[in-house]
């Protein structure tokens, strides 16, 4: 029998998926990665003083099926998701004492079918943001005094019978899975669809036909945008440890998902580790005697000061790789082992 099976069983429920889901998993930290890129890349949208905002101006990004845009005044940042009436936001406040601005995730939806007015009904379909114009000043008052967790009941969060309004998320508390998940599969999916139509495609302006990616050979590449279609670029390719491969093409898209790595670390990472690894006692020697006396706060401080004297060295014979690329060519998982060993040889030292 497995035992260490049984346990995991055992602590299958729904809080402790909810815990594993933030503190494990950490979608919490890459919904803020993700927030903080976009911010870049999607429309931004600045209320009044009074919170208000004419609709009619709207600078938005649209989509086949939705729309998604920024509403921001100095102290609140509201990332939306427009699908017709609904509407799921990604809230943060700049405001709130926190390491990590405070995150709520929840939706506002009106459901039309709750409307017996012919006439009503249609003003809705015809001003998709009737509702949410009209709550905007209340919403980004309750977001900046951090009172999003009763934004779902309508006596302290007031607004018509037919809006309905869905927590997911609130600081480090799920409220809702199914809302949670389907929150993080839109935000990530627009996510990897900026990074390739922007970050890949001029990584892919920087590469030649017959460079190397991975085990992949490129044959032709193709970085012209027209009328904003971005399956036309990307690469074509022949996997060369099979001499009969056919030539395969990937768009943008498909590049960013599946060979994200391949095509920006290319044999960096094994370049990358075998050095470490070759390099690691003289570093870490150096590391533990400038840190072993001094005060630390978290333990990034001695990953941050490894990572810098191993780059320093690494960076003495090789000058194609930066320090970015370098760092994230090693494990995440190397940094507990950098950390633990650290600390055990502080302890045996005593």
């Amino acid at each position: 029998m497995d035992l260490h099976l049984n346990k995991e069983i055992f602590n299958f429920d729904d809080t402790r998926f909810k815990d594993n889901l933030i503190y494990k998993d950490k979608l919490k930290q890459k919904i803020m990665h993700c927030f903080k890129y976009l911010e870049n890349h999607l429309p931004v949208n600045k209320v009044t003083k009074e919170n208000t905002f004419n609709f009619n101006k709207l600078k938005k990004s649209e989509g086949k099926n939705y729309d998604w845009f920024f509403l921001v005044n100095p102290n609140v940042k509201l990332l939306v998701r427009q699908y017709g009436n609904h509407f799921t936001l990604f809230a943060i406040n700049q405001k709130a004492e926190s390491y990590f601005n405070k995150l709520s995730v929840f939706t506002i939806h009106d459901d039309l079918d709750l409307l017996n007015d012919d006439d009503l009904h249609d003003s809705y379909i015809d001003n998709r943001f009737k509702t949410f114009e009209t709550l905007l000043p209340k919403l980004f008052e309750t977001i900046e005094k951090d009172r999003v967790n009763g934004i779902w009941n309508d006596y302290s969060f007031e607004r018509p019978k037919h809006t309905k309004i869905k927590l997911s998320l609130v600081g480090d508390s799920v409220s809702s899975l199914d809302e949670f998940i389907f929150a993080c599969d839109e935000i990530f999916q627009t996510f990897l669809e900026k990074i390739a139509e922007n970050d890949l495609l001029e990584k892919l302006k920087t590469l030649n036909v017959g460079d190397m990616f991975s085990t992949y050979k490129i044959t032709d590449i193709r970085t012209e945008v027209k009328d904003d279609y971005y399956h036309a670029v990307g690469l074509s390719y022949v996997n060369t440890n099979f001499p009969n491969s056919k030539e395969e093409w990937s768009d943008v898209y498909s590049l960013t998902r599946y060979h994200y790595d391949e095509i920006y670390f290319g044999n960096s990472k094994s370049i990358v580790n075998d050095f470490v690894m070759a390099n690691h006692e003289t570093v870490f020697e150096i590391v533990f005697n400038k840190l072993v006396n001094a005060r630390l706060f978290i333990s990034d401080q001695i990953t941050n000061e490894y990572f810098d004297e191993m780059f320093k060295l690494f960076s003495e014979t090789n000058k194609d790789i930066d320090i970015k690329t370098f760092v994230k060519s090693i494990s995440k998982d190397f940094n507990k082992f950098i950390y633990y060993s650290f600390q055990m040889r502080k302890n045996q030292t005593k």
